[in-house]
């Protein structure tokens, strides 16, 4: 009986593995399929990201399928960023003023697929700025701008890319909104002009003038970088 007992219990072991095997291999075909169904997402996100010249019919033809990445809750790191991407360049290459009908509806999509976004990469401080980038262009609400911009920055305090976007962003404010922001931009100048050689303030447009009006208050640190200086 004992002998019997352990045979069994050995092939009960057995069963488990083999059925664990089968389930991560289940999971690895099921992110291949949908790898493989938005292929031509990534395809193109890539060419955008790398600056290449891709024409405007391309673009709206293949952004039609970014409702169904979000309809079927495609979670896949890579698929995400490069539909989030691929969304953003679509508002882009949206007349906002000869086309305003379709430019708020392309815009109501763009927040549809970044809201999916977040929910998939919570933790992407980029994507949090892109959401927060969508609404303020079809509405500046400062209370509602104030919580994702935070939630970029705490998840995204120094990373060059994201940082020069903010500061873009901050310029690009009403007063209203930079008053409400003031806490959240002051961080981001202090960290920005505190890196000797940082890449991130070059060549931006001037400074507004609550930002300038922040940096004649705050003690000289001898920053080389125009942007940073009060004057």
């Amino acid at each position: 009986m004992r002998t019997h007992s352990r045979i069994s219990g050995d092939n009960f072991t057995g069963l488990v593995l083999v059925c664990l095997a089968l389930a991560v291999m289940f999971l690895c075909f099921q992110d291949l399929r949908q790898r493989l169904r938005f292929v031509d997402i990534g395809r193109l996100a890539g060419r955008i990201e790398k600056g290449g010249t891709v024409g405007s019919e391309t673009i709206l033809r293949t952004g039609a399928r970014l409702e169904s990445l979000t309809a079927q809750g495609v979670c896949l790191s890579d698929v995400v960023k490069a539909g989030a991407t691929l969304a953003l360049s679509r508002l882009d290459r949206t007349d906002q003023i000869n086309a305003f009908p379709q430019w708020v509806e392309t815009a109501d999509r763009t927040d549809a697929s970044l809201v999916h976004a977040v929910s998939c990469l919570p933790t992407n401080g980029n994507l949090w700025l892109r959401l927060a980038m969508v609404r303020q262009a079809v509405a500046e609400v400062p209370t509602s701008l104030e919580h994702l911009v935070q939630l970029s920055q705490f998840y995204a305090p120094a990373e060059a890319d994201v940082l020069r976007t903010r500061l873009l962003m901050f310029n690009r404010l009403s007063p209203v909104g930079m008053a409400a922001l003031a806490p959240i931009w002051k961080s981001d100048v202090n960290v920005a002009c505190g890196q000797r050689y940082s890449w991130a303030v070059r060549g931006l447009p001037p400074a507004k003038g609550e930002i300038r009006n922040y940096l004649s208050e705050v003690p000289e640190d001898g920053s080389p970088l125009d942007w940073c200086k009060a004057s």
